[in-house]
C-alpha cells in the first residue's frame, strides 16, 4: 500500500469517528448554537478556512 492509499485509509477512518461522536454526542440544537457563538455560521452553513477547524468545532461541541 502507498502512502496516499494509507492517507485516504486513515482520512476516511477519521471521517468516520468524527461523524459518530458528533451523532451520538452533539445535539443538532447545541451544535448549532456553538457554531452560532464561535462566529462560523452564515446563512445555515458552517464556514471555515481549514480541515483544523473542524477538529476545533468537534472539541467545542463535546
Amino acid at each position: 500500500m502507498d502512502l496516499l492509499e494509507k492517507y485516504k485509509e486513515y482520512r476516511k477512518l477519521q471521517v468516520d469517528l468524527n461523524s459518530n461522536i458528533l451523532e451520538k454526542c452533539v445535539d443538532k440544537v447545541k451544535f448549532n448554537k456553538a457554531i452560532e457563538i464561535m462566529g462560523i455560521a452564515k446563512n445555515n452553513e458552517i464556514v471555515i478556512e481549514s480541515n483544523y477547524e473542524k477538529e476545533v468545532i468537534l472539541d467545542f461541541n463535546i
